[in-house]
């Protein structure tokens, strides 16, 4: 993942790099993959990687980036560069009929912007009968109610909700009662920290912005993706070559060894272990050699490691997915050593799935942080050192998104 961060400073897409080969490491050509391993081993810094990427129009991505790493090129997309242009949107209206005379089941709010009504829940019958609403597929939480029997229902100031409430009023009883919806085109998210401090991963920094010119000259500062970020194991300070020692306590390779306990787990079976969702929030516990590094890194030795002398790492996490590392048996013994770390999608990525299209595109404007709006002439720095101070003094963020091109749609409406 430091390579990601390295591509990320460099406006690089780390995509573009899949499948890739390493061809030089600091200007040295290497004869053989060994020279070639131990080279990027060293622990020596700066180090400059030479890669020849698997396909051409990658590498013509690449070029591209490094073409436009000005500043305008780097924050700024115009309108008429945009991807988002590019996408294919389709905006649409869900019919949901109600022919019985029943309660429909649906609690209304007004929209973030005051601009319609929204779903804000369903309610249940007697009993915790679930109602009508519940049971359609046409209606989910958050909708926004556009138009009740063929009326609409959306307006600015509060006039879109006035409207909905007196046609509820006085036809809500009536049937058939038809409602259509669409999906809102503005959201509120709250992102934490985890109350136990267990995992400190993601945050801002999975934020990737951009900022989006609009008609007028104005600006707007855009989530374009969620970038991942190191695993628990990295950002704990875990390295390749630290052997796995506990798990929740429990022995495993050099714990075994230390323990004096001969029967030490199979690599088989601590995946099982740390695959088992009942194992977290779960702890680990590492051992790093200090006797050299031909041991640290799995090198065949005379004598296994003394981890009475070695240095340890606590590791916690709250899932496996959240871990980013890559274990295997040490050769000729049974000891579990780390061989590779790789980043991991963070807590506000994995928060936001349900807006990210196939690609992992998000297309999301940030209105506002906290309560407060993002002025018009904000740009990206500004907007993520608000959302960083947030996260730094309070340990969470309130985020209104808006889907701009889905609120211009919306507004075209009426």
């Amino acid at each position: 993942s430091q390579a990601r961060v390295v591509c990320t400073e460099r406006n690089f897409e780390p995509a573009a790099f899949n499948g890739s080969t390493v061809v030089a490491v600091n200007g040295k050509y290497h004869d053989t993959r060994e020279e070639l391993y131990e080279a990027l081993k060293d622990p020596a810094r700066p180090k400059a990687i030479m890669f020849r990427l698997a396909e051409n129009e990658d590498a013509e991505r690449v070029k591209r980036f490094v073409e436009a790493s000005s500043p305008k090129g780097k924050r700024m997309m115009s309108s008429s560069q945009s991807s988002e242009e590019a996408r294919q949107k389709n905006f649409y209206l869900q019919t949901a009929t109600f022919t019985k005379e029943a309660e429909i089941g649906i609690q209304f709010a007004s929209t973030i912007d005051d601009f319609g009504m929204v779903v804000n829940s369903f309610t249940t019958g007697e009993d915790g009968i679930v109602l009508a609403a519940e049971r359609m597929s046409e209606i989910s939480q958050g909708d926004l109610l556009t138009h009740i029997n063929d009326k609409l229902v959306l307006g600015a100031n509060g006039v879109g909700m006035k409207r909905a409430l007196a046609i509820l009023e006085s036809d809500g009883q009536r049937r058939p009662l038809s409602l259509k919806f669409t999906q809102p085109y503005m959201t509120r998210e709250l992102f934490e920290k985890p109350i136990d401090g267990l995992s400190e991963v993601g945050g801002p920094e999975e934020f990737s912005l951009v900022e989006k010119e609009l008609p007028g000259g104005t600006k707007r500062v855009c989530v374009q993706r969620f970038d991942e970020v190191p695993g628990a194991a990295e950002s704990s300070g875990v390295l390749i070559g630290d052997h796995l020692a506990f798990i929740n306590g429990v022995p495993v390779g050099a714990g075994c060894r230390f323990l004096g306990d001969p029967s030490s787990p199979e690599l088989r079976e601590v995946y099982d272990m740390l695959r088992d969702p009942t194992s977290y929030p779960i702890g680990l516990t590492f051992a790093r050699p200090t006797d050299g590094a031909k041991n640290r890194w799995g090198k065949e030795s005379t004598e296994p490691f003394n981890i009475e002398s070695a240095e340890t790492i606590a590791v916690a996490a709250e899932s496996f997915g959240e871990l980013g590392c890559i274990f295997e048996n040490k050769s000729g013994s049974s000891d579990i050593v780390l061989t590779d770390l790789f980043a991991v999608p963070g807590p506000c990525q994995n928060q936001m799935a349900r807006y990210m299209d196939p690609r992992g595109m998000v297309y999301l404007s940030i209105e506002n942080i906290n309560g407060q709006i993002v002025p018009s002439y904000a740009g990206v720095d500004m907007v993520k050192n608000a959302l960083q101070r947030s996260w730094k003094d309070t340990g969470k963020m309130e985020i209104v998104f808006c889907d701009d091109q889905r609120k211009k749609w919306v507004q075209s409406l009426t």
